[in-house]
Protein backbone atom coordinates (compact mmCIF):
# COMPACT_ATOMS: atom_id res chain seq x y z
CA UNK A 1 0.00 0.00 0.00
CA UNK A 2 1.50 3.65 -1.15
CA UNK A 3 0.49 6.55 1.75
CA UNK A 4 1.67 10.00 1.46
CA UNK A 5 3.31 12.03 3.69
CA UNK A 6 0.82 13.53 6.45
CA UNK A 7 0.71 17.27 7.29
CA UNK A 8 3.72 17.06 9.77
CA UNK A 9 6.36 15.14 7.54
CA UNK A 10 5.31 17.63 4.44
CA UNK A 11 5.99 20.57 6.50
CA UNK A 12 9.51 19.14 7.72
CA UNK A 13 10.57 19.03 4.67
CA UNK A 14 9.41 22.30 3.21
CA UNK A 15 10.44 23.93 6.71
CA UNK A 16 14.39 22.10 5.96
CA UNK A 17 14.01 23.02 1.81
CA UNK A 18 12.94 26.48 3.15
CA UNK A 19 15.36 27.43 5.59
CA UNK A 20 18.41 26.13 2.88
CA UNK A 21 17.32 28.46 0.46
CA UNK A 22 17.12 31.53 2.31
CA UNK A 23 20.42 30.87 3.43
CA UNK A 24 21.45 30.17 0.03
CA UNK A 25 22.38 26.54 0.69
CA UNK A 26 22.39 23.83 -2.07
CA UNK A 27 19.80 21.26 -1.17
CA UNK A 28 21.51 18.00 -2.25
CA UNK A 29 20.23 14.53 -2.11
CA UNK A 30 22.34 13.85 0.19
CA UNK A 31 20.46 16.05 2.62
CA UNK A 32 17.31 15.03 1.38
CA UNK A 33 18.34 11.43 1.67
CA UNK A 34 19.30 12.39 5.26
CA UNK A 35 15.51 14.01 5.64
CA UNK A 36 14.13 10.31 4.03
CA UNK A 37 15.54 8.77 7.08
CA UNK A 38 14.66 10.92 10.10
CA UNK A 39 10.60 10.55 8.44
CA UNK A 40 11.49 7.02 8.29
CA UNK A 41 12.62 7.58 12.20
CA UNK A 42 9.59 9.34 13.33
CA UNK A 43 7.16 7.31 11.56
CA UNK A 44 8.49 3.97 12.48
CA UNK A 45 5.81 1.62 14.47
CA UNK A 46 2.86 4.52 13.59
CA UNK A 47 0.99 1.72 11.68
CA UNK A 48 -0.05 -0.83 14.48
CA UNK A 49 1.37 -4.37 13.05
CA UNK A 50 2.47 -3.09 9.50
CA UNK A 51 5.52 -2.43 8.85
CA UNK A 52 7.28 0.67 6.64
CA UNK A 53 9.14 -0.78 3.97
CA UNK A 54 9.89 2.01 1.22
CA UNK A 55 9.98 5.92 1.59
CA UNK A 56 10.16 7.88 -1.73
CA UNK A 57 10.60 12.00 -2.22
CA UNK A 58 8.92 12.63 -5.79
CA UNK A 59 11.41 15.50 -6.60
CA UNK A 60 9.69 16.28 -9.47
CA UNK A 61 6.95 14.42 -12.43
CA UNK A 62 10.54 12.68 -13.43
CA UNK A 63 12.45 12.31 -10.40
CA UNK A 64 12.41 10.17 -7.17
CA UNK A 65 14.21 9.71 -4.35
CA UNK A 66 13.77 6.63 -2.08
CA UNK A 67 14.93 4.51 0.95
CA UNK A 68 13.94 1.04 1.87
CA UNK A 69 13.95 -1.64 4.79
CA UNK A 70 16.12 -4.58 2.55
CA UNK A 71 19.06 -1.90 2.94
CA UNK A 72 19.06 1.16 4.79
CA UNK A 73 22.35 1.75 3.34
CA UNK A 74 21.72 2.33 -0.20
CA UNK A 75 19.67 5.20 -2.17
CA UNK A 76 17.24 4.52 -4.93
CA UNK A 77 17.14 6.94 -7.25
CA UNK A 78 14.41 6.98 -10.51
CA UNK A 79 14.44 9.03 -13.36
CA UNK A 80 11.67 8.91 -16.10
CA UNK A 81 12.83 9.23 -19.90
CA UNK A 82 10.34 9.34 -22.94
CA UNK A 83 11.04 8.53 -26.63
CA UNK A 84 8.89 7.55 -29.46
CA UNK A 85 9.00 4.84 -31.72
CA UNK A 86 7.65 2.35 -34.21
CA UNK A 87 7.02 -1.17 -34.46
CA UNK A 88 5.73 -4.07 -36.46
CA UNK A 89 3.61 -6.90 -34.03
CA UNK A 90 3.20 -9.27 -37.02
CA UNK A 91 4.29 -12.86 -37.43
CA UNK A 92 4.36 -13.37 -40.95
CA UNK A 93 4.03 -17.20 -39.90
CA UNK A 94 1.16 -16.22 -38.72
CA UNK A 95 -2.06 -16.58 -40.23
CA UNK A 96 -4.19 -13.28 -39.23
CA UNK A 97 -6.55 -15.17 -36.96
CA UNK A 98 -3.41 -15.59 -34.87
CA UNK A 99 -2.03 -12.30 -34.99
CA UNK A 100 -4.65 -10.81 -33.35
CA UNK A 101 -4.89 -13.72 -30.98
CA UNK A 102 -1.55 -12.94 -29.42
CA UNK A 103 -1.13 -9.40 -30.69
CA UNK A 104 -4.35 -7.78 -29.95
CA UNK A 105 -4.78 -4.58 -31.32
CA UNK A 106 -1.94 -4.14 -32.35
CA UNK A 107 -1.65 -6.77 -34.85
CA UNK A 108 -0.89 -4.56 -38.05
CA UNK A 109 1.02 -5.69 -41.21
CA UNK A 110 1.99 -2.32 -41.63
CA UNK A 111 3.30 -1.81 -37.97
CA UNK A 112 2.35 1.33 -36.00
CA UNK A 113 3.96 3.81 -33.40
CA UNK A 114 3.77 4.81 -29.43
CA UNK A 115 4.84 7.31 -26.70
CA UNK A 116 7.23 5.41 -24.64
CA UNK A 117 7.88 6.35 -21.19
CA UNK A 118 10.72 4.27 -19.46
CA UNK A 119 12.06 4.10 -15.72
CA UNK A 120 15.11 3.75 -14.95
CA UNK A 121 16.05 3.27 -10.94
CA UNK A 122 19.81 2.62 -9.83
CA UNK A 123 21.04 2.03 -6.10
CA UNK A 124 23.78 3.61 -4.87
CA UNK A 125 25.37 3.59 -0.96
CA UNK A 126 24.30 6.36 0.94
CA UNK A 127 27.07 8.85 1.47
CA UNK A 128 28.35 8.53 -2.63
CA UNK A 129 26.87 10.91 -4.83
CA UNK A 130 25.31 10.68 -8.45
CA UNK A 131 26.19 13.04 -10.72
CA UNK A 132 22.46 12.96 -12.18
CA UNK A 133 23.76 14.91 -15.62
CA UNK A 134 25.91 12.20 -16.27
CA UNK A 135 23.43 9.27 -15.36
CA UNK A 136 21.17 11.38 -18.19
CA UNK A 137 23.82 11.43 -20.37
CA UNK A 138 24.39 7.48 -19.85
CA UNK A 139 20.48 6.99 -20.68
CA UNK A 140 20.41 9.61 -23.64
CA UNK A 141 23.75 7.62 -25.17
CA UNK A 142 23.08 3.90 -24.75
CA UNK A 143 18.97 3.64 -25.23
CA UNK A 144 17.67 7.28 -25.72
CA UNK A 145 19.72 7.94 -29.24
CA UNK A 146 19.30 3.81 -30.24
CA UNK A 147 15.56 3.83 -29.82
CA UNK A 148 14.27 7.37 -30.51
CA UNK A 149 12.05 8.47 -33.49
CA UNK A 150 12.96 4.74 -35.11
CA UNK A 151 11.52 1.79 -36.86
CA UNK A 152 12.68 -0.68 -34.45
CA UNK A 153 12.03 -3.33 -36.64
CA UNK A 154 13.82 -2.21 -39.46
CA UNK A 155 16.29 0.23 -38.09
CA UNK A 156 17.85 -1.57 -34.99
CA UNK A 157 19.83 -5.35 -35.77
CA UNK A 158 18.54 -6.42 -32.68
CA UNK A 159 14.83 -6.43 -33.83
CA UNK A 160 15.71 -8.45 -37.14
CA UNK A 161 14.78 -11.58 -35.91
CA UNK A 162 13.38 -10.78 -32.51
CA UNK A 163 9.35 -9.20 -32.36
CA UNK A 164 9.79 -5.42 -30.88
CA UNK A 165 7.26 -6.53 -28.00
CA UNK A 166 7.30 -4.03 -25.12
CA UNK A 167 9.29 -6.79 -23.07
CA UNK A 168 11.88 -7.95 -25.60
CA UNK A 169 12.23 -3.86 -26.16
CA UNK A 170 12.74 -3.65 -22.04
CA UNK A 171 15.56 -6.67 -22.35
CA UNK A 172 17.29 -4.44 -25.22
CA UNK A 173 16.91 -1.37 -22.55
CA UNK A 174 18.26 -3.49 -19.87
CA UNK A 175 21.34 -5.07 -22.20
CA UNK A 176 21.99 -1.16 -23.42
CA UNK A 177 22.40 -0.18 -19.80
CA UNK A 178 23.60 -2.73 -17.63
CA UNK A 179 27.41 -2.07 -16.16
CA UNK A 180 26.87 1.48 -17.28
CA UNK A 181 27.04 3.37 -14.20
CA UNK A 182 30.52 2.04 -12.48
CA UNK A 183 29.08 0.71 -8.27
CA UNK A 184 25.63 1.78 -9.12
CA UNK A 185 23.21 -0.88 -10.48
CA UNK A 186 20.26 -1.04 -12.25
CA UNK A 187 17.20 -2.19 -10.47
CA UNK A 188 14.44 -1.74 -12.58
CA UNK A 189 13.37 -0.30 -15.66
CA UNK A 190 10.02 0.42 -16.37
CA UNK A 191 8.01 0.83 -19.47
CA UNK A 192 4.73 2.77 -19.96
CA UNK A 193 2.70 2.93 -23.12
CA UNK A 194 -0.20 5.68 -22.74
CA UNK A 195 -2.07 4.30 -19.33
CA UNK A 196 -0.41 0.75 -19.94
CA UNK A 197 2.49 -0.21 -17.73
CA UNK A 198 4.57 -3.21 -17.83
CA UNK A 199 7.53 -4.24 -15.46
Amino acid sequence: MTRRFGIAQSTFFAEKIKADHLAARHTGYDCLVRLLKIVWEKLAGQFGEAKLSRLSLKLSPFRTLAVDDKDCAMIYYSEKFEFAAAHKLWNEKFSEKQNIEVFGKCANPAGHGHNYIVEVTVKYPSGNSLKTGEFEKVIDKELIKAVDHKNLNEDLQEFKQITPTVENIAVFAWNKLAGRFGKNHIITLCYRLGNRQNI
